[in-house]
């Protein structure tokens, strides 16, 4: 291998490169190693300092695998501030036909957005409902926000000219924050009831 030194080396220089000339395959090999350990073989001690570097701090409560977290998280960095980020997120809490939907039409905040959750919380449901008004907040842009989640009850404000009265709230539309949040759900169940009728007393 020719001398990578200058002409103005002096005795030392030459003889450390002398010294070190085959050790150039074992340097080769480590530089490969190192370059594919980010992004192929992923040590247990690098996931961290790469959790670190992507910025997924912030969403590490909600994966137990730390190289599925950064698989899903770059994933979601890159379409982060879109709807498509917002329903990557719900789908982390088990939410996975999330639709977002913009605040309703000719109301003054036009920055808000709702979400049809697809389906009821259910089992704990104040902290997944916590979770979800969390994530959308880290997964939308920073002048939206999350005011509204419902499924299966959804009656919406009254728009003057729009809406029908027997079909609206006035003001505002259904649902309740928990926990002290901001955003409001409105979630219902329909119970079917067989009722036979008998005679009369």
């Amino acid at each position: 291998m020719p001398s990578l030194l200058p002409p103005s080396s002096g005795l030392f220089e030459r003889a450390l490169e002398t010294s070190q000339a085959n050790r150039w395959s074992d340097m080769n090999s480590a530089i490969a190693a190192v370059r594919k350990a980010k992004l192929v073989t992923r040590p247990d001690d690098f996931l961290p300092w790469l959790v670190e570097e992507y910025g997924l701090g912030e969403i590490s409560a909600f994966f137990s695998d730390r190289r599925q977290m950064i698989d899903d998280g770059i994933a979601w960095q890159r379409v982060r501030g879109t709807p498509a980020a917002v329903v990557a997120a719900m789908s982390w809490i088990d939410f996975e036909a999330v639709s977002v939907l913009d605040q309703v039409r000719g109301r003054r905040l036009w920055n808000l957005f709702q979400m049809n959750m697809a389906e009821l919380p259910l089992e704990d449901e104040d902290q997944r409902l916590a979770d979800a008004e969390y994530l959308a907040d880290l997964s939308s842009p920073v002048r939206s926000h999350l005011w509204r989640g419902f499924h299966g009850y959804d009656v919406r404000g009254n728009v003057w000219g729009r809406s029908r009265l027997g079909r609206s709230i006035w003001g505002t539309s259904s649902g309740v924050s928990i926990s002290g949040g901001k955003t409001v759900w409105s979630h219902g169940r329909n119970t079917p009831v067989s009722i036979a009728a008998t005679e009369e007393f």
